[in-house]
């Protein structure tokens, strides 16, 4: 357990500098932004940001995230139900569903990865415990979080197939496969910013485990 959670904990950072520079070139899409561009301004941008040392210094920068996703996920289920609109009024076509997909491993994997990606966060949630008033209120406050973001996960998934099908790439995220315009720009601003955010709460994480295994006294 131990293993796996410090792996991830080592791993996500990495994938959030990936998310965040490919977020950031489709927020400047009419740019032709190189990803070497967008990792670098990404870099510049959590530097500054990674400087915070305790997790009660970014509560501010948490509800920040939260804010950016909720503008993201807002836009996207705006623009896909004014595809739906679009299809049950006859001027789009509807496109082809199933109950059950018969997709390929790749596919499989990548759904599997989603879900893990979806709930991240679990690593940090020990040392968020600590800072609790009451620590016996942890496990009803994830439950009732799980619980809650299952059901928008579900939500905005169903909605995502209904607009877009069969066609629905499974390999490449919502938000790309969207038409650039300019709310697809803020939509993944909401998302580099909940990105970003994110990105640097775990390198505060990913320090304070570097440290503790090499420079305890630092901790």
């Amino acid at each position: 357990v131990w293993s796996t959670m410090y792996i991830s904990i080592f791993l996500v950072p990495i994938i959030f500098q990936l998310t965040c520079a490919e977020a950031l070139r489709q927020v400047f899409y009419m740019y032709a932004m190189t990803s070497l561009q967008a990792n670098v301004i990404t870099l510049v941008l959590i530097l500054p940001l990674a400087q915070f040392q305790h997790m009660e210094d970014v509560a501010w920068v948490s509800m920040l995230g939260t804010l950016g996703m909720l503008l993201a996920v807002v836009v996207v289920l705006a623009k896909l139900g004014i595809m739906v609109w679009q299809q049950q009024a006859g001027t789009a076509p509807p496109p082809p569903t199933h109950a059950v997909g018969a997709q390929s491993f790749q596919a499989a994997l990548v759904a599997v990865m989603d879900v893990l990606f979806c709930y991240s966060g679990q690593p940090n949630w020990w040392r968020m415990i600590t800072s609790m008033e009451n620590r016996t209120h942890f496990a009803a406050s994830s439950s009732l979080a799980i619980t809650f973001m299952t059901a928008f996960y579900a939500c905005v998934a169903g909605v995502g197939y209904w607009a877009l099908g069969d066609s629905l790439d499974l390999t490449k995220p919502l938000t790309s496969l969207l038409p650039a315009d300019v709310w697809t720009s803020i939509m993944n601003a909401g998302l580099f910013l909940h990105c970003l955010f994110a990105y640097q709460i775990n390198v505060n994480v990913w320090a304070s485990s570097i440290l503790e295994v090499c420079a305890p006294a630092y901790c």
